[in-house]
């Protein structure tokens, strides 16, 4: 489903496309140590290259953003828990690092304690919803618009870091997103695998994997959104079933050849 929200996206903002088109030409054409400029054209994509199409990643993470397929996500508290409220960040009020504080401080903040906090009683089931954060505009600007370069400084500051400590290949295949993917994502609002100890074990497969079954394709074809008669052609629906999916019309994109690309 990334996949085909991904295609979507990309056939309905074909400037967002030429950037990755430019960007697979630029790493297609360039002669690497052992091959000639012609045979480089025409060799098959390898892990290796996931970690040079970042235009692509960025793509990809967006696509995950507006539309992750797993749109809603369930946790269980078996032994209760505790969360900040919006606002009160990770320590409540009662929790004051200044132990000099006066004693009626210290009360009024105890006081305060329950407006702080969300109390789970134990075995409470909770439902967190990644389609809402990823939309919240008090984390995202312009929230519902599809914009690959938030993804930029952020990529291009995980592959610095990574240098930095000894680690300049980054995730599978030099994938720069992996940090990104950590956790609740750079601004804690994004968690398209999850988040957790029991984050999808999958994600940094999934990545290599989307880069690379994209840039296969968009090697050879350009995405463009079906004819229509008397009309434009419309963004496809999405259904919140299991998963966040097209409707039952599905994704109808047109595939046309690149006259440019050598198989």
């Amino acid at each position: 489903m990334v996949l085909s929200w991904t295609a979507a996206l990309l056939a309905h903002h074909p400037e967002e496309q030429e950037k990755v088109l430019e960007e697979i030409d630029a790493l297609f054409s360039s002669p690497s140590s052992d091959s000639t400029s012609s045979s480089s054209s025409r060799r098959p994509l390898s892990p290796s290259d996931a970690g040079k199409l970042p235009q692509l990643e960025a793509v990809l993470l967006e696509s995950m953003r507006l539309l992750p397929p797993a749109y809603i996500v369930g946790r269980h508290a078996a032994n209760g828990a505790r969360l900040p409220r919006k606002g009160t960040g990770r320590k409540g009020k009662e929790e004051s690092d200044d132990e000099s504080s006066s004693s009626s401080s210290s009360s009024s903040s105890s006081s305060s304690s329950s407006s702080s906090f969300w109390k789970l009683p134990p075995k409470t089931s909770v439902l967190v919803s990644p389609y809402l954060l990823h939309r919240d505009p008090e984390a995202w600007e312009h929230p519902r618009r599809f914009l690959p370069e938030r993804w930029h400084e952020l990529l291009q500051k995980s592959k610095s870091d990574g240098e930095g400590k000894g680690r300049g290949k980054g995730g599978p295949g030099g994938l720069r997103s992996m940090p990104l993917l950590a956790g609740l994502g750079p601004n804690g609002a994004y968690l398209p695998f999850g988040a957790g100890a029991r984050v999808c074990v999958g994600a940094s497969f999934a990545m290599m994997e989307g880069v690379l079954v994209l840039a296969a394709l968009l090697r050879v074809a350009e995405l463009r959104p079906p004819q229509v008669e008397g009309g434009e052609s419309r963004f496809p629906s999405a259904e919140p079933r299991l998963t966040l999916r097209p409707s039952s019309a599905g994704v109808r994109l047109l595939l046309v050849p690149r006259e440019r690309r050598q198989l």
